[in-house]
């Protein structure tokens, strides 16, 4: 007999060897076997049988290390991920496997959970008597006390099964006292961060049935479970639920297509839901468990008019709250990068230079020519702004550091901290502080004492050359509002564009409002929900070569009907040089309506040629 094994952590697909059963005994899929590759031994996973090979000269199983190590539903999630995100079977295992673990004998572990679970009574059923007893996916979101509905929906999912929760580091870190005091010994906890060893040792006590709700970012979704209960994702528009490397699934959209084979309820919890999220909840695909609030501005709250005081970073408004918050208080200011930006922004009205096309920024390049991002287009720098016809342009956006030395000038006896990504400050503070910060302050408390927040630059969140800027800028905004509401603090917010709606709709917390406007400008522009997007990136020590290869790949897709191919552009993400490296860059952009197939475009026989590495993003978050 025949079988089609997946070897974790390698470039391939699925091999063909052959077994038999009368030697080593009777193979299924997900048995964990040993077998020959390029003539050293190695383990794999069976992922299916067939009664003859597709090839020649197949080799032996030779011997059977571990039976049933994977179970069918997590099979079929890593078949579905490798069609989708156009990977091989083992670049998929790579992720829903610990390395060593096929065969693994681990010492004995301690439970480090000292609490014991507390359930009392029978588990209820949340929100208002919905039923989660079969695959749908729920939403709650503007709820004041998130956590209640999720130990709730918990709950009621362990009556099915186990388990799963997914949540951002910062909501890791919040909840799993909470989750802990209340379900003990049920809960561990299974994530990246962890030593392979510790990995090991926590996957296999999920896979024999020792622990029942599996809480962690993105390697949760793939927690070993027995039976699936259910799955609870927190924040599903956060960032970090996007994986870096390849393949660059969404844990998100992951948990949902697991929930869906398992046949078992999904709980969306999130303020700020993603534009996909939210046309499946007004569309009625997700059933939404919690009351959208329509806000109002707060008397405290300020939207300022920077095209007023042209040429200053801070408003007479933000220098008098500074100066009212004196030594009573902290305050938080908030600015979007470290360095500068290279958008054109007109200093008179505050309109942003913008692809024709696109509608995204454009970028300013070395040779005064603005090029867009997305579709390869270069124009030349106007002579006026094509809004108001002023000859007045702004070319960078202030730093931290920028802002920082600000303060200190204008207030040389206050204390100015700075809150960055790798360079974490420890709250609360004293009295008096100023705090500085990007959006690393959004990972930590604010302190009690806050009683001013502001956006210092908010315009330059609205103009990053990328169709989510606005979004994003919204959902940061929207946050900053929602902390300083429960702080009790003033919020300040400095923009060209007062009347942009993620500012107004931000302000006033109106997240239907704002949400409305975008679907509708999405919709017309042909980009996400409503088509799917598909970053190819080529990389090559031969430029002239790759550039040829990619203009080709590009003739060869414009031709099919429903599919649209942007570029090719030179990518300048920092995260893509990082990957490639040294070598030049090359990246293309495919747009396709819903329902098409693209085997055909994604053909890695087509992609792929000699000298260039291609890598595939599908459903890409950025594409600056």
């Amino acid at each position: 007999m025949f079988c089609d094994i997946a070897i974790p952590r390698t470039h391939l697909d699925k091999l063909t060897y052959r077994f038999d059963p009368d030697s080593i005994g009777k193979l299924r899929p997900g048995d964990c076997v040993q077998v020959s590759f390029r003539g050293k031994p190695i383990r794999g996973i069976v992922v299916g049988l067939r009664g003859k090979s597709p090839v020649r000269n197949t080799l032996m199983v030779e011997d059977i290390v571990e039976h049933e190590l994977v179970s069918a539903e997590l099979l079929s999630l890593v078949d579905w991920m490798a069609q989708y995100y156009r990977a091989w079977a083992g670049e998929v295992l790579s992720f829903a496997l610990p390395s060593g673990i096929c065969g693994y004998k681990p010492r004995a572990v301690r439970n480090e959970t000292g609490t014991q679970a507390r359930f009392v009574g029978k588990p209820s059923v949340a929100h208002g008597g919905v039923a989660f007893d079969r695959f749908g996916v729920y939403f709650s979101g503007q709820v004041r006390n998130r956590l209640e509905p999720v130990m709730d929906f918990v709950s009621t999912a362990l009556c099915r099964g186990a388990v799963i929760l997914l949540l951002p580091e910062v909501r890791l870190k919040d909840w799993l006292p909470s989750l802990a005091g209340r379900f003990g010994p049920e809960l561990a906890e299974y994530h990246s961060g962890m030593t392979i060893t510790r990995r090991k040792q926590i996957w296999q006590r999920i896979h024999k049935g020792r622990h029942r709700i599996i809480i962690g970012t993105r390697s949760a979704v793939f927690a070993p479970v027995e039976k699936l209960g259910g799955i609870v994702i927190v924040d599903g528009h956060d960032p970090v639920y996007k994986e870096e490397r390849h393949p660059r699934f969404h844990a998100r959209d992951v948990a949902i297509t697991r929930a869906q084979i398992a046949g078992c309820p999904v709980l969306l919890c999130d303020r700020t839901p993603s534009a996909e999220t939210w046309l499946k909840l007004r569309t009625g695909k997700y059933l939404c468990l919690a009351k959208t609030v329509t806000g109002h501005v707060r008397r405290s709250a300020f939207i300022v008019d920077m095209r007023r005081h042209p040429g200053k970073f801070f408003s007479p408004r933000l220098v008098r709250e500074l100066g009212q918050v004196g030594k009573s208080g902290v305050s938080i200011l908030y600015v979007n990068r470290r360095g500068m930006s290279r958008n054109v922004v007109c200093k008179e009205c505050g309109t942003v230079l913008e692809c024709p096309e696109c509608k995204v920024p454009l970028i300013l390049g070395a040779d005064g020519t603005l090029l867009c991002r997305f579709c390869g287009r270069t124009v030349p720098a106007p002579e006026s702004c094509p809004g108001c016809s002023g000859t007045s342009f702004s070319f960078r956006s202030p730093g931290l550091d920028m802002v920082s030395k600000g303060i200190a000038r204008q207030f040389p006896e206050t204390k100015v901290d700075k809150v960055t990504a790798d360079a974490g400050l420890l709250l609360p503070l004293e009295k008096g502080t100023v705090v500085v910060g990007t959006k690393a302050l959004f990972s930590q408390h604010w302190p009690e004492q806050t009683r001013l927040v502001s956006a210092v630059c908010f315009d330059y969140d609205l103009v990053v050359p990328d169709f989510r800027s606005r979004e994003r800028a919204f959902q940061t905004l929207f946050e900053m509002e929602r902390r300083a509401a429960m702080l009790k603090a003033r919020f300040v917010v400095q923009t060209w564009r007062p009347d942009d709606p993620a500012v107004r709709y931000a302000v006033s917390q109106d997240m239907a409002g704002f949400m409305e406007q975008e679907l509708k400008m999405r919709k017309e522009l042909g980009f996400p929900p409503f088509r799917q997007l598909i970053l190819i990136e080529f990389y090559g020590s031969d430029e002239a070569k790759m550039r040829r290869h990619t203009k080709r790949i590009v003739t060869l897709v414009r031709p099919i009907p429903g599919i649209e191919a942007l570029g090719p552009v030179e990518p300048r993400n920092s995260r893509r040089r990082r990957w490639s490296g040294k070598r030049a860059g090359m990246r293309v952009l495919i747009k396709a309506e819903p329902g098409q197939d693209l085997s055909r475009v994604l053909d890695r026989s087509r992609l792929e040629t000699s000298g260039i590495s291609v890598r595939i993003d599908v459903d890409p978050l950025e594409i600056v």
